[in-house]
């Protein structure tokens, strides 16, 4: 895939066949010359919890982010809430997503011990059993192992979509997984930043969490290879 790292409105030039389904070695990171100085009120909360009915007043005071502008890499980490998976991607090296067309997205990328990157494939995902005993399956010795050995659930087919969905009264961009009840709902902070909400069929609290585009996270992304990497 050429052209992948980009400035904010970056649109990749998009290749066919395995190319544009693999993660590998890393590409050249380009940053912006600047990036938008982050609200107070998000400084705050990736410091400690909010409650989720300030998080939703949050969410619902900013603005609709459309499609188009959520096309490339984003770096994620989950804001809490008390939600029960509250702290649970970090332990399990959740990456970000990565949207390379609306109909072509990794909704969740995780890095290996080796510093590559795999795209789970959520249909792997016990949701049901989670619901129930969340801190079971998300334990010490689930996480080692899933640590070790979730490359082997990893997907190169796309496994969810872009579209643009009405949700608390305002019409945005929403990411809606193939295999799951879930639909991740997105609002603009600034222009390098969103705010998620991931909608959960059976969990009434909503899970929330930041992206950032990849060009301000650090790093470029790398592009995973099914050729038996170590771990």
């Amino acid at each position: 895939m050429t052209g992948y790292i980009r400035v904010d409105g970056w649109h990749p030039a998009m290749t066919s066949g395995a190319q544009m389904r693999e993660h590998g070695t890393a590409e050249a990171s380009v940053a912006p010359a600047s990036r938008p100085v982050a609200p107070s009120w998000l400084v705050d909360w990736e410091d400690r919890a909010i409650s989720t009915r300030l998080a939703l007043g949050h969410f619902d005071g900013l603005e609709a982010v459309e499609e188009a502008e959520m096309l490339g890499c984003w770096r994620g980490r989950d804001l809490p809430t008390g939600h029960p998976l509250d702290g649970v991607l970090g332990a399990l090296s959740w990456f970000g997503k990565d949207f390379r067309s609306c109909e072509d997205v990794d909704p969740l990328l995780f890095r290996r011990r080796s510093g590559k990157l795999f795209a789970l494939d959520p249909a792997c995902i016990p949701l049901q059993h989670i619901q129930r005993r969340p801190r079971l399956w998300f334990g010490t010795v689930s996480v080692e192992l899933f640590r070790r050995f979730g490359h082997l659930l990893a997907t190169r087919r796309p496994t969810a979509r872009l579209r643009s969905l009405a949700f608390r009264g305002v019409v945005s961009a929403a990411m809606i997984y193939d295999s799951l009840p879930v639909i991740d709902c997105f609002r603009r902070i600034d222009a390098t930043r969103v705010l998620g909400l991931m909608d959960l069929r059976g969990i009434e609290q909503p899970f929330f969490f930041l992206l950032r585009r990849e060009a301000d996270a650090g790093a470029a992304p790398v592009r995973y290879r099914d050729t038996g990497p170590t771990i």
